[in-house]
């Protein structure tokens, strides 16, 4: 009998541990079927029709695997619209004629050719160690870091030599910018916005902070290259010039985002601004990425033309089981049933059609 309760108490044992291991498998994160996938997506490039980001691969842990995926967003309704690219990506892809470039996970550029899929380090670079990567029409920019950050250039077409720039740029602000037909980036601890065209040496300087600037004003980048995008104050604007001469609010960031919506990126394409959003639940046991997206319909050159909402069109998509569209249509991601449309909230689904609130 004393055996028969040892063995019973065993097998308890035995059960928890098993029911532990379990728990702790199923709290794990792993990607997230659909648009959306995990915590640790990152969301990089968009053309407008493709959205380049990086994610887990195979559902290994995110800080070891980190992959490449497109998305085809005229095909998004369908389990066919991610594409795993490369297992190899750390950041920062590019396009040229088509061709991806990216930094690879040993500080590398590689790129991936589009007539054969194949991938490989770009081999002018093979010596660099590189931190951010940037292509604007024929010149390809990226940045190094030593005893101080440098922009290198180098030209697509192999026409012209490689041009060396030091930066005086931060840490903290290594990002590189375009910006009327010039790569751009802040120095002296954001405060200045520096422009370099490496086809005649020229370099040009903006007042971007002012000193005295009680919150920073962060740059996302330039509408057509040439008006910022900046986030100030839990709103992002739109102004005409570094001046903010003819500031819009395009949207407040909170109710794009909610409650527990804390991470979120914005890409720039053209006329077009897309916010991402990574959704995040209470019991952080489930993460959704949201696109919400802005396109500017006519682009006028005067100042109050740029006030939404008449001339910005809001779009969301969101992935998982369900995706939304357009007007505030809610589309079952299984089933291609629509749920509903127009501004209202049917029981069981999260209400993220807002307006703006411009």
């Amino acid at each position: 009998m004393k055996r028969l309760m040892q063995g019973a108490v065993v097998f308890i044992i035995l059960v928890v541990l098993a029911l532990l291991i379990i728990c702790s498998k199923t709290n794990h994160m792993e990607p997230y079927e659909g648009l959306g996938r995990s915590y640790s997506s990152q969301w990089y490039t968009w053309n407008g029709n493709q959205l380049y980001f990086s994610d887990v691969v195979d559902g290994k842990e995110y800080k070891e695997y980190r992959g490449l995926y497109c998305m085809d967003m005229s095909r998004v309704k369908t389990d066919q619209s991610i594409t795993l690219l490369s297992p190899n990506y750390a950041g920062w892809v590019n396009l040229y004629q088509d061709d991806i470039y990216f930094i690879n996970t040993d500080h590398k550029i590689s790129r991936i050719l589009k007539n054969s899929g194949q991938e490989e380090v770009f081999s002018d670079m093979e010596n660099s160690s590189v931190d951010r990567l940037l292509i604007i029409g024929d010149w390809m920019y990226w940045t190094e870091y030593e005893k101080d950050f440098i922009v290198k250039a180098y030209c697509l077409d192999g026409t012209k030599e490689q041009k060396v720039l030091k930066t005086d740029m931060d840490k903290g602000y290594e990002e590189l910018f375009a910006y009327n037909g010039s790569v751009g980036f802040l120095v002296e601890e954001g405060k200045v916005f520096r422009t370099w065209n490496p086809e005649n040496g020229n370099v040009t300087e903006y007042k971007w902070q002012d000193s005295d600037a009680q919150e920073e004003d962060t740059l996302y980048g330039f509408i057509e290259n040439k008006f910022p995008v900046y986030y100030s104050d839990g709103d992002i604007y739109i102004s005409e010039d570094f001046e903010r001469s003819g500031e819009r609010k395009v949207c407040s960031l909170s109710e794009i985002t909610g409650t527990y919506r804390e991470q979120y990126q914005v890409l720039i394409h053209k006329d077009e601004i897309l916010i991402t959003v990574i959704n995040h639940e209470q019991d952080i046991a489930v993460f959704e990425n949201y696109i919400y997206s802005l396109k500017r319909n006519t682009l006028d050159r005067t100042a109050d033309s740029y006030n939404p909402p008449q001339e910005w069109t809001d779009t969301y998509i969101t992935g998982g089981h369900q995706e939304i569209y357009g007007d505030a249509e809610l589309v079952d991601r299984k089933s291609g049933e629509h749920i509903f449309a127009g501004p209202r909230i049917e029981e069981g689904y999260e209400h993220i059609l807002e307006p703006s609130g411009v």
